[in-house]
């Protein structure tokens, strides 16, 4: 996990003005819609589940997304980090 950090952020450094910048710009899907904080924290959570599973059944189904993320299949002893053992790749892919 370490190491994937560490090759992530010198191949995307941050930007000198700051991440993200968009940072007081109120964009997002989210913030076309006025709605109350608790609504939007609620619908945020409520999409993401649905919207990770998706880009998960790709990576299996795409072929070349698959030879990415087979690095967290990779691991033998499933526990804590079997969740944060990726490709450095597979985080700047298009899914």
């Amino acid at each position: 996990m370490v190491l994937n950090t560490l090759v992530l952020r010198l191949l995307f450094p941050p930007p000198p003005w700051g991440w993200p910048p968009s940072r007081g710009a109120r964009l997002g899907l989210l913030n076309i819609y006025p709605a109350a904080s608790r609504t939007g924290t609620g619908a945020a959570v409520a999409a993401l589940g649905p919207v990770i599973w998706v880009q998960h059944v790709l990576v299996h189904a795409v072929p070349a997304l698959w030879r990415l993320h087979r690095v967290h299949h990779a691991d033998l002893d499933y526990d804590l980090t079997t969740g944060a053992r990726f490709h450095p790749l597979e985080i700047v892919s298009p899914c």
